[in-house]
């Protein structure tokens, strides 16, 4: 059974259905009436960054296995993370926009420990994108 392969794109797609909810409720806000502050931009920040390497892995699937695609978003992602300091712009948001994504690449970093490991002890189970119900809307 491809329990890591399945677990792996299921939790790419609700990364990235977490942060299409989190920008449809700001949206929300905004068309409303009611007041906005920074702290309505926050969530959206955060599922966005936290998105955005798991949207880099399933981009990546499209041309190589599962596992190649994680080790790679994986290693852009800590070199991301090693080359860049802190950001020290005038303006907060985007200190804190880069503070968020920054977090975010720590968060699939630690979600993904060991996970290149049992894709790759998965590899003898092929998987057939169409009768996978976990792959299908990869």
């Amino acid at each position: 059974m491809r329990d890591t392969h399945h677990r792996t794109v299921r939790t790419a797609n609700e990364a990235i259905a977490d942060e299409a909810q989190a920008r449809e409720s700001y949206m929300r806000k905004i068309a409303s009436a009611t007041a906005i502050d920074a702290n309505h931009l926050g969530p959206v920040l955060a599922a966005a960054g936290y998105a955005a390497p798991w949207r880099k892995v399933l981009t990546a699937v499209r041309t190589r296995p599962l596992a190649d695609a994680v080790a790679a978003v994986r290693d852009h992602a800590l070199r991301t993370l090693l080359e860049r300091s802190e950001t020290q712009s005038t303006s907060a948001l985007t200190n804190e926009q880069a503070r968020t994504e920054r977090e975010a690449l720590r968060r699939f970093l630690d979600h993904t420990a060991g996970t290149v490991d049992r894709l790759q002890q998965e590899t003898g189970e092929d998987c057939t994108r169409d009768a996978c119900p976990a792959c299908t809307t990869a």
